[in-house]
C-alpha cells in the first residue's frame, strides 16, 4: 500500500500551528535534554510543568497535543521518567487520571545502540476519547529480547509477541493468566501516591526465577578497630554491615573511616 507523506523540519514545540491533529505519533527524543528556554504553548504544560533539568515528560505532552480523538502515540524515554519524584511524579499522576497512558514497555540497558541505560516505551492514547478508569498494561521487554549477541536486540519475533499481548489486552483490559514475569494489568488505584510506572514493580516472578543473592568471593569484614587516625584518637570499634550508611556533622570522622579502609586495602 502506497502512503503519501510530507516532511517538515521544524521545532515542534514552538511551531504549534504545524501540530495539526493526527492519528499516530512516534517520538524518539534525545535523552537528557533540558526544556527549551522560550515560553511553551499552554497545551505542552496541560499536565504540569516539567522540571528545568529534564524535558522527558514534556515529550509525552507534545505527543498527546498532536493526537486526534482516538489517536495513539509511542514515546521512547529513559527509564528514570517512570519513577522520579517531584514535578515528574505530579505529571505522571495527571496523565494517569486523564486516561492518557495505555501501556508501558520496559527495555533493558544496551537495547538501544550506544545507550547503556534502561529505557521504556510509553504507549499513549488521546484523552479526548479515553476510559479514564481503564487499567494500565505493563510489559517486560527483557523477556522477549534476543540475548545471543553482545547486546540485547528486540527482533521481529519479540515485537510480534508484545504487539499480540497489547491487542489481546485491548479487548477487555485483563490478562487471563494474571500477572506474570512478562505482563501485568494494574488498576489505577494500585499505582500509589508517587504513580511509579516501572513494570518491574508490578510483575510477578516464580520463586525459582527470583535473582539469587550472590555469594561474596571471601569473608566480609564485619567490624574494624580504628585509632590514631585523623579525628580518631582512642581506639574505637566500628561495626560494618553489607550496606553501611555513614552520616553526621562535618569533622565527625566519616572520611577518616573511609580512608582507613583504603589504607588497610593497600597494606
Amino acid at each position: 500500500e502506497q502512503i503519501e507523506a510530507s516532511f517538515h523540519q521544524v521545532d515542534a514545540m514552538l511551531e504549534s500551528e504545524l501540530r495539526a491533529p493526527v492519528d499516530s505519533v512516534l517520538v524518539h527524543p534525545p535523552f537528557g535534554q533540558k526544556p527549551p528556554e522560550f515560553n511553551l504553548p499552554p497545551d505542552l504544560e496541560a499536565y504540569g510543568i516539567s522540571p528545568k533539568s529534564r524535558a522527558d515528560l514534556l515529550w509525552i505532552q507534545l505527543a498527546l497535543s498532536m493526537l486526534k480523538a482516538g489517536g495513539r502515540a509511542a514515546v521512547l524515554l529513559p527509564a528514570g521518567a517512570l519513577f522520579r519524584s517531584g514535578a515528574e511524579a505530579s505529571i505522571r499522576r495527571f496523565l494517569v487520571d486523564a486516561g492518557a497512558i495505555e501501556a508501558i514497555i520496559s527495555l533493558p540497558g544496551g537495547a538501544l545502540p550506544d545507550v547503556a541505560m534502561k529505557s521504556a516505551v510509553w504507549i499513549l492514547r488521546s484523552p479526548l476519547q479515553s476510559d479514564v478508569n481503564a487499567p494500565i498494561l505493563f510489559l517486560n521487554g527483557d523477556r522477549v529480547m534476543d540475548t545471543t549477541g553482545k547486546r540485547p536486540v528486540l527482533k521481529t519475533q519479540g515485537i510480534n509477541r508484545l504487539v499480540d499481548l497489547i491487542n489481546k489486552w485491548r479487548n477487555n483490559h485483563t490478562i487471563s493468566e494474571g500477572p506474570t514475569p512478562l505482563s501485568a494489568s494494574v488498576e489505577l488505584r494500585d499505582l500509589g501516591p508517587e504513580t511509579i510506572l516501572s513494570p518491574e514493580r508490578y510483575l510477578v516472578y516464580k520463586e525459582d526465577e527470583l535473582p539469587e543473592r550472590p555469594q561474596p568471593p571471601g569473608h566480609l569484614i564485619s567490624s574494624i578497630k580504628i585509632g590514631n587516625v585523623k579525628s580518631f584518637g582512642e581506639k574505637h570499634d566500628v561495626e560494618l554491615a553489607p550496606i553501611t550508611l555513614l552520616y553526621g556533622p562535618n569533622s565527625s570522622g566519616k572520611s577518616s573511616l573511609l580512608q582507613s579502609l583504603l589504607l588497610m586495602k593497600q597494606s
